[in-house]
C-alpha cells in the first residue's frame, strides 16, 4: 500500500493552479501523510507515515501543450500492532521513481475550458520489516503506473478584482506492483503479493482568484470520491492476509496558491480522507513552480 500510493499525484499537485505560461517550467513538491487502517479483519492496527519529494521540468512546449520528465524519492515508516496478542512490528519502505507527463489545456491560462493530463511512472523500492524478537527481513519490489486525468474549468462569478471558478475532475490510474519472493530466516515463505490495480477519482474543485499588490492569491476547496479495486494481500506459507483498505474513500482538501510573478508561483494544502473500517489519511504538501 505504501509503495503503490507513494508517488501517486494529480495535475494540481505538480502545477498548483491549472495554468501555463508561454515558457517552459520546472517544479518541485514535498508531501507528507499519515494513514491509519486495519488488516486481517480488524486483528491488526496499522499506523503509517509517508514523506515524498518530487521534482520535474518541461522538456517540450508548444502552444497549450507540454511534455516533461520527473523524479521522485520517498520513505514510508509504519507500525503494525496485533490487537489480539499485543505483538508489534515496524517496517520501512524506501522508494525512487522516474516518470514522464504530458498536459494539454484548452486555454493556456487555465481560466476556462477543458484540460487533459497523462503520466507514466516506474518505481523501485527497498523494504524491511522487523517484529518483536525476530530477525530483520528485507526484500525489493517494483511499481509501474499510468494515469489519465481530465477536467473542465467554469468561471461562475466575476468581480472587479476577483473571480470564482468551479472545476469538475476525473482521474483513472492503473498500478502494477510486484515484489520478490522472500524466505524468512525462520523458513516462512512470503510470496504472492497483490496490490495496485485500477483506481478512480471523481471530484470537484472550487477556487477563487484575487489580484492585488502585484500578486495573485488563489484559495481552493475540493471534494473527491476515490474508488480502488486492489486487494492489498500477501501470502505467508499459503495463508493469505489482507489489509482492510476500503474500496471507497472520501476526501476533502483545502489550500491556496500564491502567484508571486509571471514566472514564480508557490502553493500549499491539506487533505483528509475517510473510509470504512476506520480508515483515515491526513496529508499536506507544499510546491513551487518556476518558468523560464
Amino acid at each position: 500500500s505504501a509503495a503503490v500510493n507513494m508517488f501517486a499525484h494529480r495535475l494540481s499537485d505538480r502545477m498548483g493552479a491549472v495554468a501555463m505560461s508561454e515558457e517552459r517550467a520546472a517544479w518541485a513538491r514535498v508531501a507528507r501523510s499519515n494513514s491509519d487502517f486495519t488488516a486481517v479483519g480488524g486483528q491488526l492496527s496499522v499506523d503509517g507515515n509517508t514523506s515524498v519529494m518530487q521534482i520535474g521540468t518541461d522538456v517540450w512546449r508548444r502552444g497549450n501543450a507540454a511534455l516533461g520528465v520527473m523524479l521522485g524519492s520517498g520513505r514510508a515508516d509504519n507500525t503494525v500492532v496485533s490487537d489480539l496478542t499485543g505483538y508489534s512490528a515496524k517496517g520501512r519502505v524506501r522508494g525512487t521513481a522516474v516518470g514522464v507527463y504530458g498536459t494539454w489545456l484548452q486555454q493556456a491560462d487555465g481560466s476556462e475550458g477543458a484540460y487533459v493530463d497523462a503520466q507514466l511512472q516506474y518505481g523501485r523500492f527497498s523494504n524491511r520489516v522487523q517484529g518483536v524478537a525476530l530477525d530483520q527481513e528485507s526484500y525489493d519490489s517494483r511499481m509501474r503506473s499510468g494515469s489519465l486525468e481530465a477536467g473542465y474549468t467554469l468561471n461562475v462569478w466575476q468581480g472587479a478584482s476577483s473571480n470564482v471558478y468551479v472545476q469538475p475532475q476525473m482521474q483513472l490510474t492503473y498500478t502494477d506492483y510486484s515484489a520478490d519472493r522472500h524466505v524468512e530466516s525462520n523458513g516462512t515463505v512470503v510470496d504472492g503479493a497483490e496490490a495496485g490495480g485500477l483506481a478512480g477519482r471523481v471530484g470537484v474543485r472550487a477556487f477563487g482568484q484575487h489580484a492585488g499588490m502585484g500578486t495573485l492569491v488563489q484559495p481552493y476547496l475540493g471534494v473527491n470520491w476515490l474508488r480502488s479495486s486492489g486487494r492489498n494481500a500477501i501470502d505467508f506459507r499459503g495463508e493469505t492476509l489482507r489489509a482492510d483498505l476500503p474500496r471507497n474513500r472520501y476526501e476533502v482538501q483545502a489550500g491556496a496558491e500564491l502567484k508571486i510573478s509571471q514566472r514564480l508561483g508557490a502553493w500549499g494544502g491539506l487533505s483528509v480522507q475517510r473510509g470504512d473500517h476506520g480508515y483515515r489519511d491526513v496529508g499536506g504538501q507544499v510546491g513551487v513552480r518556476l518558468a523560464w
